[in-house]
């Protein structure tokens, strides 16, 4: 899920608009789509899927985000960035998951691009082992993106 402050082009039927508080008082305006959301919160209720936080929120993300928006899909914060990183924290936090598990991985980021050693890493990723979505960072997680996702996730049944 990606956070803008603006509603974009196209894309959900439906859009709603809050300001939240984080990262040490710094508010930010928050636009989502609130079908997103459920989708979301009855994918995790019926589990579906489980979901890990892996945002620049970090602890802010399931603290303050996901409340002022309805989003119940757990706090479970995958990494946080230590400032170590010698690429970039959230591809060693995949890096790391991609050893421990051999179950199905979905990842939706809009820096995914921004990153040669990332975009390397999936390029090398088999599409039944992994699913990269990488979010229009003005537009956010899409149906079409969504769809993605839910292809994804009916193969492995």
């Amino acid at each position: 899920m990606n956070i803008i402050g603006r509603r974009p082009r196209g894309g959900w039927p439906r859009y709603a608009n809050t300001h939240v508080q984080a990262f040490e008082g710094l508010g930010w305006p928050i636009c989502w789509a609130p079908a997103l959301v459920d989708l979301m919160n009855l994918m995790h209720e019926l589990k579906v899927i489980s979901f890990r936080w892996l945002t620049t929120w970090e602890h802010d993300g399931p603290r303050d985000f996901a409340p002022a928006i309805g989003l119940s899909i757990g706090d479970w914060v995958a990494a946080e960035d230590r400032g170590t990183s010698q690429t970039w924290w959230k591809l060693d936090a995949i890096v790391d998951h991609l050893g421990e598990s051999d179950e199905l991985f979905i990842w939706t980021d809009d820096d995914i691009g921004e990153y040669l050693q990332a975009r390397q890493v999936v390029d090398m990723l088999s599409p039944e082992r992994a699913v990269v979505v990488h979010v229009d960072g003005k537009r956010g997680l899409s149906p079409q993106d969504f769809n993605v996702i839910l292809t994804a996730i009916e193969q492995l049944r």
